[in-house]
């Protein structure tokens, strides 16, 4: 890694790891920052780690949590992914196939649809990486060119470890108990309820308590209360404006971009974020209601 900490276990000395009662909660990213989410949790000699994503900010080994800091892959039983944004899963195939030599042996879980457009999005990631290398023409000391992190086939066998979950599910691994709720935030963005040795830790992600025009609102777990929340704060101290003013306001800067010709409106607008498609799909059935014709959309992430 390009940044190093020092290393540690936090497991209090002569202590059998079972019977240990206090939490560890170490960050390996995201922690006084936004991106390269990446938690450990571990209780009672259970190791899990939350989400594993790239900081969007930086490249290469810069971008990576700091894995150094952690447990040995070998030591972490489950790995949680609660959406497929790449600040919380593009780094999971550098982790499941290099890290320590792919000695990671333990369960992944994500829902389907992450499982599903994690492929697509960590493809585009790999393919952009390798453009801006070739670009930049960057050089290390060995004097070859800089490779990607990983490799599409290195993301292949990643996915392969992969198991996919249902909200609401209930899964069981090494005394692990767990399930997830629908958080929200994107298609398939879930919202993990972990419970070890009766202790019980809701992991957020990113969520959203409003409902959009293609999601519901994040569930409120009002059955099973925790004992410890841990909580995506990115824009925790942030009013936003109510949702009917965004789209005002959303649909009135982007009306220049409109194109007319006999009847066929197309809309021209850059995405960088998945789910704002399904968004302005949804938001044209209330805007655009006076256009009867067929709609197309071709994008490209750039």
């Amino acid at each position: 890694m390009a940044y190093k900490r020092p290393h540690h276990h936090p497991t209090r000395q002569g202590v059998n790891e079972e019977d240990e009662e206090t939490v560890y909660i170490t960050p390996l990213g995201a922690a006084k920052e936004v991106g390269r989410s990446c938690l450990i949790l571990k209780y009672k000699g259970r190791t899990i780690m939350l989400d594993c994503g790239i900081h969007p900010g930086r490249t290469g080994d810069d971008s990576l949590p700091f894995f150094d800091s952690g447990p040995d892959a070998a030591d972490i039983d489950l790995i949680l992914i609660s959406h497929f944004h790449l600040d919380h899963a593009a780094s999971l195939p550098y982790f499941t196939e290099k890290v320590q030599g792919g000695a990671f042996k333990g369960r992944i879980f994500a829902t389907h649809p992450t499982k599903a457009i994690m492929r697509l999005m960590l493809q585009n990631h790999i393919r952009t990486d390798t453009v801006r290398l070739a670009a930049d023409g960057t050089t290390p000391d060995e004097g070859q060119q800089e490779a990607p992190l990983y490799t599409e086939a290195d993301l292949l066998a990643c996915l392969d470890k992969i198991e996919v979950i249902d909200f609401q599910q209930r899964m069981e691994h090494r005394g692990i108990r767990f399930w997830c709720y629908n958080a929200g935030h994107v298609l398939g963005a879930a919202m993990f309820m972990i419970e070890i040795g009766g202790l019980r830790v809701l992991y957020t992600g990113d969520y959203s308590m409003e409902d959009d025009r293609h999601l519901m609102a994040a569930e409120v777990p009002y059955q099973y209360t925790p004992d410890i929340l841990i909580v995506e704060s990115t824009y925790g101290v942030q009013n936003h404006p109510p949702k009917e003013e965004r789209e005002r306001r959303f649909t009135a800067r982007h009306q220049r971009h409109y194109i007319v010709h006999r009847e066929i409106i197309c809309i021209v607008i850059k995405l960088v974020k998945q789910g704002l498609g399904q968004f302005i799909l949804r938001l044209r059935e209330g805007r655009c209601s006076r256009c009867s014709s067929s709609i197309s959309i071709s994008g490209r992430s750039s």
